[in-house]
């Protein structure tokens, strides 16, 4: 399999975002799914999905987590060096360690992992995967991705939320002879209306790009 940067950087990548997810929600407080999708959008993301030098040589994990704060504009206070002694390790830290390990290892993008898990979904998993090898996560993962892969993302957001097509209808004006086409493909949700992705979204507690089939 082609990775996107030599292994040699590997280990020292999973140090560093293992540190940015744990510094973001422990010291930060942001809560671990925004910060997940504060990072998915950024810079950093897509040099790290790129394999950029600048990033992968160049970067300590506090000064990632600046710059993926620094490009949103949000302000946030310095972090400390106790900081850094006190967290480590935690189970956020485990949530970026291993998410770098997996979006190296499959070199797919962090926004196409987070279609199949948010981060606080791989927090859930820190029991008991975090004792145990590497591939096993990315076997389960993997089979996970295989499952939605069988179904549109809007079939799969709404059974996440627990809702049947028509509740799904009710709730977003949208006929549910639509949604079925959707789910079923025999429409394309890529050339809805802005506004009828948007009303999937808000109900189903995602973000409108989540829905878009590739």
């Amino acid at each position: 399999m082609i990775h996107a940067y030599s292994e040699l950087y590997l280990e020292e990548m999973q140090e560093d975002m293992g540190l940015v997810f744990d510094l973001a929600v422990n010291v930060l407080h942001y809560d671990i799914n925004e910060f997940n999708k504060i990072f998915i959008n950024s810079t950093i993301a897509k040099k790290i999905e790129y394999g950029d030098s600048s990033v992968l040589a160049g970067k300590s994990g506090v000064e990632m987590l600046y710059d993926v704060l620094d490009e949103r504009g949000d302000k946030y206070r310095d972090i400390q060096q106790e900081d850094i002694d006190i967290w480590s390790r935690s189970p956020q830290y485990w949530v970026g360690w291993i998410l770098c390990y997996y979006q190296w290892y499959t070199a797919i993008s962090f926004l196409e992992i987070y279609k199949t898990v948010t981060a606080k979904d791989i927090e859930d998993m820190y029991m008991p995967y975090h004792e145990m090898d590497e591939s096993q996560f990315v076997d389960e993962i993997n089979r996970r991705r295989s499952d939605i892969r069988a179904m549109t993302y809007l079939k799969y957001f709404r059974q996440k939320a627990g809702y049947t097509q028509q509740q799904l209808a009710d709730l977003t004006d949208v006929p549910v002879k639509t949604i079925r086409q959707y789910e079923q493909g025999q429409k394309n949700i890529n050339k809805a209306s802005a506004e009828t992705v948007i009303k999937f979204s808000r109900v189903l507690c995602c973000q409108p790009f989540d829905l878009l089939e590739k």
